[in-house]
């Protein structure tokens, strides 16, 4: 990182360093965020929502850059670059959605994913209500059947 810091840059690695920059502001302090490619473009040139990016490409300079940087061709190199170049750990592109990590290897990442899908899913949620209304049935019984009728 401090290599990247002290050498000049081109302008291809200022829009690397914006795009890992918005990456770590979706990311924050988790082991991996899930988010899409149109939010890591927001952040990318510091919008926090594509309302505030509308306001933000009304300078001719920005909208340039984002024209020329967000295209699926780039969005997709810079995010390959980014793994490679070790700014993230992995980058994993899954069901329309981005997985991004600074911390987790792909096998981890791929881990938390399929977790993270799990705890979504309507079928879990309703898996774990069934569990809790059976344990409550269950502790209602002993309790009935402890005490004197």
């Amino acid at each position: 990182m401090f290599n990247f810091y002290k050498n000049t840059k081109t302008d291809y690695e200022k829009a690397l360093f914006a795009m890992y920059a918005g990456i770590r502001s979706i990311i924050g302090n988790k082991d991996f965020a899930e988010t899409t490619g149109n939010m890591i473009k927001c952040r990318m040139f510091g919008a926090k929502n594509q309302a505030e990016l509308e306001l933000i490409l009304n300078d001719k300079k920005v909208k340039s850059a984002y024209k020329q940087y967000t295209t699926d061709y780039h969005y997709k190199k810079m995010l390959k670059e980014l793994v490679v170049r070790g700014f993230l750990m992995s980058e994993i592109g899954y069901n329309k959605r981005t997985y991004v990590s600074c911390k987790m290897d792909m096998k981890g990442l791929e881990d938390a994913i399929v977790e993270h899908i799990k705890h979504k899913s309507l079928n879990f949620k309703v898996k774990q209500l069934e569990n809790s209304r059976l344990k409550a049935i269950n502790s209602i019984k002993r309790r009935l059947n402890k005490s004197p009728s």
